[in-house]
């Protein structure tokens, strides 16, 4: 979740980083739609299509029963196994369909997309803290700041340099955190300094889902090499996968319930200039922001969306509970109408992105 973004087009990112973070997000696709393909192969089902994105198909490769793809739309991808659409024409007694498997390889094989994400996100936090952690040292720099909320109200900007709350310098990164925390939703007089001056800038955090929160995403302005080795790097890959994911339901909880707007997401275009930025920067900062976009991508795929991993899972379960399942042409129109609305939701994202 972040705030207001400038025009993609006028940030200096070069040229390679861009293709790199093009090419980080494919990999997060192809490891997802890899979690399905297996669990899909190892529980005895045919997996006609493996594509990486969506619509007509560019670049075709046969391997075995499975055709391998490159399509045009570059907002995802599928696996095809036979059976899963009532429409595809498969024959109803065929037992290396997925409408023939059992309710546990079903379930597996839809749930084996998101876990693989979150494999792929503890690895790469492992890697992070373990060999190339490096400690955010202060002051603090506010990268983007959200609408409508306490810090834009007050006028905190991008850029801006923090450099202690009620009078005091901070010693951690962290301190900010800790002291919005302590205001309990009073006013919270923060030292910011902006073009080599510093001012005192008041504002009042909201609370949102049990925490306070004034609107902003942040970093150290400067990184003390700290790696925590295999043990630490472990307990510390294990609570980022946490942490992540609750702060991504904190997000769509905001979203959810209009406390901020759609322009608080980022899209496609969005992400992969964010991506692009990181890799500019520092290469371990870029392995921390790919590990971080595996778990969003693991949980979002398990909301119950229509379309989404876990709108497959409700149903499965639903099935099971009634000892009947969701009709399948019912369950099918519901997902082909979920995914057109979210498809239109990131081509509007996305256009933002682009024109803002």
């Amino acid at each position: 979740m972040t705030g207001p973004k400038g025009p993609v087009i006028d940030a200096p990112v070069g040229f390679v980083s861009v293709i790199l973070a093009i090419l980080a997000v494919g990999v997060l696709i192809i490891v997802h739609e890899a979690g399905h393909y297996f669990a899909a192969k190892w529980s005895g089902m045919r997996v006609s299509r493996f594509s990486v994105g969506f619509g007509p198909v560019i670049y075709r490769h046969q391997r075995g029963e499975t055709e391998f793809a490159l399509s045009a739309v570059p907002l995802g991808g599928y696996v095809q196994i036979d059976g899963m659409n009532p429409e595809d024409g498969t024959d109803a007694d065929d037992q290396r369909a997925y409408h023939a498997k059992p309710f546990f390889a079903k379930f597996g094989t839809v749930i084996a997309g998101p876990v693989a994400n979150y494999l792929l996100g503890f690895v790469l936090f492992f890697a992070f803290f373990a060999f190339f952690y490096a400690k955010p040292a202060p002051p603090v720099r506010i990268i983007d700041v959200v609408e409508g909320q306490a810090a834009a109200a007050a006028g905190v900007q991008p850029g801006d340099v923090i450099v202690g709350a009620e009078g005091r310098t901070f010693g951690e990164v962290a301190d900010l955190s800790d002291a919005i925390q302590a205001s309990n939703g009073g006013p919270l007089t923060l030292q910011v300094q902006r073009d080599g001056e510093v001012r005192d800038l008041t504002l009042e955090p909201k609370e949102m889902a049990g925490q306070y929160l004034i609107g902003v995403r942040f970093e150290g302005t400067s990184r003390i090499s700290d790696p925590k080795g295999i043990v630490g790097g472990a307990q510390l890959a294990g609570r980022a996968l946490v942490q992540e994911s609750w702060g991504l339901l904190v997000g769509l909880s905001l979203l959810v319930t209009n406390t901020v707007g759609l322009d608080a997401v980022d899209g496609p275009i969005g992400i992969v200039k964010g991506l692009a930025d990181q890799v500019e920067r520092s290469s371990a900062g870029a392995l921390a922001f790919v590990a971080k976009l595996s778990v969003v991508l693991g949980l979002f795929n398990l909301l119950p969306i229509p379309a989404l991993d876990g709108a497959r899972l409700m149903f499965l379960t639903v099935g099971a509970i009634r000892r009947k399942p969701v009709e399948p042409r019912l369950e099918s129109w519901i997902h082909v109408t979920g995914f057109a609305l979210l498809f239109g939701l990131l081509l509007v994202v996305s256009f933002r992105d682009i024109f803002e």
